[in-house]
């Protein structure tokens, strides 16, 4: 499941990175909401829970900052190349490892830390070896 959610994401930058290239960031903004929401709509209704006060309040901000922060990727992978980007994702790993421990009470297992870092490390080496070399290339 990790290695499918890698590839999956990976190919997701390449592609978005590509897309930029050709057509402005609203509108690979909307074939990508609109794909999602086909895609994902049926499997959805299977689960269907009507939620309840508060919820909607959750999730209405939940909504705006998923596709906030959407945009504002597409628009990233638009306006700069996807080498510069890419280190600056793997600040997820940081973010989501912190919700991890601090709200879920999970522990990180040494093996878990070391693939971490070896993944930050790989990106970090790529970005300076490219601004060595006075250019990134995607």
């Amino acid at each position: 499941m990790p290695l499918a959610a890698s590839v999956m994401n990976a190919t997701y930058g390449l592609l978005t990175r590509y897309v930029g290239t050709r057509d402005a960031a609203l509108t690979s903004f909307f074939w990508v909401g609109v794909g999602g929401a086909a895609l994902i709509t049926p499997f959805g209704l299977l689960h269907w829970q009507t939620l309840q006060g508060a919820d909607w309040i959750w999730m209405l901000l939940l909504c705006m900052a998923g596709a906030g922060s959407h945009y504002l990727l597409i628009r990233a992978y638009e306006v700069a190349e996807a080498v510069t980007i890419q280190p600056l994702a793997y600040m997820q790993l940081l973010w989501i490892s912190l919700v991890g421990i601090f709200l879920f009470h999970e522990s990180l297992r040494t093996n878990v830390l070391m693939g971490g870092c070896l993944v930050v490390g790989a990106g970090l080496f790529t970005l300076w070896r490219n601004g060595k070399k006075g250019g990134a290339s995607s």
